[in-house]
């Protein structure tokens, strides 16, 4: 998993200052100079490889406070002969709010380009290969993929489009499985682990996040919060209650209505408790640690709303999201929010802060809520633009596509991940370590839930229309999509069997 150990110490002075740092602005903790995207990058150099034997507990950290894993990839030596391996994206130009490039043509002083462009170099030239990318656009990149394979004419080796896209593909057998390709390791530890127990069907993985690139990362959902407003009304230190275990659903809530203000005279909302959209409602079943589909003990999917947990999770997430203290809408005029003043929470992705790092406003970051104090562990939703990995089917080339996929993951772990952790979250996306350590747990915990990936029955898209339909209650849910989404998983695994 990925970490930031600076995080005990932050703790400890944390705790001595009585995490004051909800109610003001912090100073500047780190000594990198940033501007504009660009920052110093001797920080995050790779560890040196020859100190890998000095340490036995399988993990080295390096200065960033990202721990970097002394594991090394059991590769073999390949001449590749100056071959193309060619990645297939979704337009950098389109998509905005994640990172999406895979290429860069030189060092340019921008700390994630830099760090890619290291990486990229360090595979090409261990395999003497050439890479190149294929940016295709969002809407169009499903029907790319899928005639590609079709028509056999191995125009890409590897894709990283929305992880819905890709499983639209995969159980229309358009995807290798991970698992059949000799020299990947999914337990290694440039492969996401969550995605990996959460992804898999039929006992195979078809799509994975990785280090490959940090798109699964900024789509990590969060709640961003006012700490003027925690301040002035006095309310309790969220990064605290996090820590207690007592950042719940309630908690949420309570504070929510708290900072709720309404005009006396045009009755018009003039602060909101928070505001979100409808991609907020799967985030809450998720956080309150349930998934829509279940897996029985044969691996096998399943329709699991028609229980007790489920049903008391959905009324919770219900309160909130129908609650008067709550605007749903669009994510423009949820950064607007955040930047006048008139949110106590809003909900967006990790990209998001880049909008918010010039507030005159002080703002923190924070997980998902439990849904109760009983719950053991907090629980991360991942939006769906994430990009995750996706093979094409009948890659003419497997033992070699396996090679430099698994040598992509690792040299992006040791490059890409620490200047992404130290630069871009620490230095550039938060204002305090409190926030820095919100992330460490929210990446930790991220969850994936197949009723969102593989929207069986279209179970997905009617639990989000019925959440602001007080009258459609589970129960009726459950009996009108128990059939169609059984039936849908039967042919997706029927479909596996054939391929």
């Amino acid at each position: 998993m990925k970490k930031l150990k600076l995080f005990a110490l932050a703790v400890l002075i944390a705790g001595v200052l009585a995490f004051g740092a909800c109610g003001e602005q912090d100073e500047q903790h780190n000594d990198t100079q940033v501007g504009d995207g660009g920052a110093t990058v001797q920080d995050t150099e790779t560890p040196d490889r020859q100190d890998d034997e000095e340490h036995n507990d399988g993990d080295l950290a390096d200065t960033s406070g990202f721990v970097v894993s002394t594991r090394r990839e059991n590769l073999p030596e390949r001449d590749f002969d100056g071959m193309y391996f060619t990645f297939l994206v979704e337009d950098p130009l389109e998509k905005v709010w994640t990172y999406t490039n895979m290429i860069v043509e030189e060092m340019s002083g921008v700390v994630i380009d830099d760090a890619f462009y290291r990486r990229n170099t360090i595979v090409e030239e261990r395999f003497n290969i050439r890479l190149r990318q294929t940016p295709v656009a969002l809407a169009q990149n499903q029907n790319f993929f899928n005639q590609s394979v079709l028509a056999g004419d191995y125009s890409f080796d590897v894709a990283f489009i929305s992880y819905g896209a890709a499983a639209n593909l995969a159980i229309q057998n358009r995807a290798l499985n991970l698992n059949e390709l000799p020299y990947i390791d999914l337990s290694m530890p440039w492969w996401d682990q969550n995605s990996i127990r959460d992804l898999s069907i039929a006992g195979q993985s078809f799509i994975v996040a990785s280090d490959m690139t940090i798109g699964d990362n900024d789509n990590t959902w969060l709640i961003y919060f006012d700490k003027q407003h925690v301040s002035d009304l006095g309310l309790d230190c969220p990064y605290q209650l996090v820590r207690d275990g007592l950042w719940t659903m309630e908690a949420m809530l309570s504070m929510m209505r708290a900072a709720h203000v309404v005009d006396p005279v045009t009755g018009q909302n003039e602060i909101n408790g928070l505001r979100t959209h409808d991609e907020n409602v799967p985030a809450l079943w998720i956080a309150g640690g349930h998934t829509a589909i279940g897996v029985d003990t044969h691996g096998m999917p399943y329709l699991n709303i028609m229980n007790e947990r489920f049903v008391a999770v959905f009324d919770m997430l219900r309160e909130i999201m129908l609650d008067n203290s709550t605007a749903n809408t669009h994510p423009v005029y949820i950064s607007a929010g955040l930047r006048n003043g008139d949110v106590l929470f809003a909900t967006e992705i990790l990209s998001f802060v880049r909008e918010y790092r010039e507030n005159e406003r002080d703002f923190g970051i924070l997980p998902m809520p439990k849904f109760d104090v009983y719950q053991d562990s907090i629980h991360t939703y991942v939006a769906l633009s994430a990009p995750l990995a996706i093979v094409p089917m009948h890659h003419p080339d497997p033992e070699g596509l396996s090679i430099i996929l698994e040598a992509l993951a690792a040299e992006g772990h040791r490059t890409i991940m620490p200047a992404y952790y130290l630069v871009a979250i620490e230095n550039q996306f938060t204002r305090d370590l409190e926030s820095a350590e919100m992330l460490n747990i929210a990446f930790d915990t991220r969850l994936y839930d197949m009723a969102v990936v593989f929207n069986f029955g279209l179970i997905h898209s009617r639990l989000v229309a019925a959440h602001s339909n007080p009258h459609t209650s589970i129960a009726s849910l459950y009996e009108s999509s128990l059939r169609v989404v059984q039936a849908q998983i039967e042919r997706a695994f029927s479909a596996f069997d054939e391929g």
